[in-house]
């Protein structure tokens, strides 16, 4: 037997390069001119002609002889993508993202305008975002308005491209997996089994949010219509970025963030000087939901209960620094967030810790009920925390251009131009309706049904699709038996809403 030796093992393409933050080049020294490679640079020219949309010549109707409906629109879409974008025709690939092109939100509202101009229809701006390719494009198209959208002249194919088929091709589905329900007729939601979901009650809660220490705190401002918005203190935020323009100086921030009982929870000083305000502060507000449900102290311990908070790993690693003691390894942690209180309180439930951003504590709360649901669990808390120790987010969202320079979260308004950060924590103790009510609970309320799904391929990994959401909402609202509402109501009509939120949020 020959002796071993070692052999190189094939690897990913993208192995051949190194990903690591210290190979980057300083801020301001980069090289790179965005040009992509094998693409040519010229010189600036006063010659108008030279930089004008370059319109490929059209094709007569006698030449579309043949020519399917499906062919001309997908020769329109590219076509008018490639004049938005002031590039060849033959560039432009039916399967790649808009974003990869640079299609930004101005483009967007370009080339929306042209095709409608083009086709005589009434294309919203959101289409590009949901429809984020030229094929993707092209089959909406042609599902949403039929031979209409069929041009008696189109741009001829370039000599380079794959011939465009007649119709979208319908979308695989995996084995095993359960394929979207159709859309009823007029719009209406399906009329699920008459015996949806088991119901999930509300048994306690608790929480702390900017200017109010309660939920009842809470209540009162928002019966007054009070404005819980104010300038940040905790840092000196610029009121300007590099470029001139106007940054976020506001948001909702919690009080006392600093102030903990780490003996109540048998935490040490020293240990408690380095854990992450987060939690502390999900600690607290587990103790004080649990004592709100008529569940005092550790009287739980070996129970069935799980902890599901939506957080994030936070920054106060960064004023930790890294001469801090052992405790601070795990006392800045995202997954201790929730353990701590199964470890506390000694519960014997799932401990989950979910970042899926903005909607971390929403899916917390799925994920809670599906636990019940399927008796995985008899009781849950779940809920979310969110405290900012460092002025890191507002530096990086502001870069982006996430946040609003006006402090003012605009919902369902023209004027809504981004977020406003706020900060809080709350927690909710669940348990199956029937449980409660067994067991002579008090009921703050009952949550029907709950679900999750992703908006798949976008315009962007940050960019929503109002059509997965609408889905997400009907599959919802089907899987339960829960009426939405009038049947009457369109499919135009609920994208609209969902259109109205992906403004309000500054999406």
């Amino acid at each position: 037997m020959p002796p071993p030796r070692l052999i190189s093992l094939p690897t990913y393409p993208f192995a051949r390069d190194r990903f690591w933050i210290g190979d980057l080049e300083p801020a301001g020294e980069a090289t790179n001119t965005g040009v992509r490679t094998g693409a040519s640079t010229s010189a600036p020219t006063d010659d108008p002609a030279a930089v004008a949309p370059r319109t490929a010549p059209e094709t007569s109707p006698e030449d579309l002889a043949g020519v399917t409906p499906g062919e001309r629109v997908t020769r329109l879409v590219r076509a008018k993508i490639a004049d938005v974008l002031v590039r060849p025709q033959d560039e432009i690939e039916g399967g790649l993202a808009f974003a990869d092109y640079g299609l930004d939100s101005i483009l967007a509202v370009r080339l929306v305008q042209v095709l409608n101009e083009e086709l005589g229809t009434d294309l919203s701006t959101d289409v590009v975002f949901d429809h984020s390719s030229a094929d993707r494009l092209a089959a909406h198209l042609l599902a949403e308005y039929g031979p209409v959208a069929a041009p008696t002249s189109v741009p001829p194919a370039p000599a380079t491209s794959a011939p465009a088929t007649s119709a979208p091709r319908p979308a695989r589905t995996p084995s095993g997996v359960t394929p979207a329900r159709p859309e009823t007729a007029g719009g209406s939601v399906p009329v699920g089994p008459a015996t949806g979901p088991e119901p999930i009650a509300v048994v306690g809660m608790s929480g702390r949010f900017a200017g109010s220490e309660t939920l009842d705190e809470l209540w009162t401002h928002l019966a007054n219509g009070d404005d819980l918005i104010t300038e940040a203190t905790r840092w000196d935020l610029p009121a300007t970025g590099p470029d001139g323009s106007a940054r976020c100086t506001r948001g909702g921030f919690l009080d006392g963030i600093d102030r903990f009982d780490p003996l109540l929870f048998g935490i040490s000083g020293v240990e408690a000087a380095v854990m992450d305000p987060q939690q502390r502060l999900l600690l607290e507000e587990a103790w004080k939901a649990l004592e709100d449900a008529g569940h005092a102290g550790r009287e739980l311990s070996g129970a069935r209960c799980g902890v599901y908070v939506g957080c994030w790993n936070g920054d106060y690693h960064e004023l930790v620094g890294e001469n801090g003691p052992a405790q601070a390894f795990w006392g800045n942690m995202a997954s201790l967030i929730p353990a701590r209180v199964s470890y506390l309180l000694n519960l014997k439930g799932p401990a989950l810790a979910v970042d899926t951003a903005c909607s971390s504590s929403l899916i917390a709360i799925d994920l809670a009920c599906r636990g019940l649901r399927s008796c995985e669990t008899d009781m849950a808390l779940a809920g979310g925390v969110f405290v900012q120790t460092t002025p890191r987010l507002y530096e990086l969202a502001g870069r982006a251009g996430m946040l609003s320079p006006t402090g003012r979260c605009h919902t369902f308004d023209h004027r809504a131009d981004g977020f406003v950060p706020g900060e809080g924590v709350g927690v909710l103790v669940l348990k199956r309706l029937g449980d409660a009510i067994a067991d002579g609970d008090h009921i703050h309320g009952v949550i029907r049904a709950t679900g999750s799904n992703h908006d798949g391929a976008t315009n962007g990994i940050t960019a929503p699709s109002s059509v997965s959401q609408e889905a997400l909402l009907r599959d919802v609202h089907a899987s339960s038996g829960i009426d939405a509402g009038p049947h009457h109501r369109s499919p135009a009509a609920l994208r609209s809403g969902i259109r109205r939120i992906k403004v309000a949020t500054g999406q």
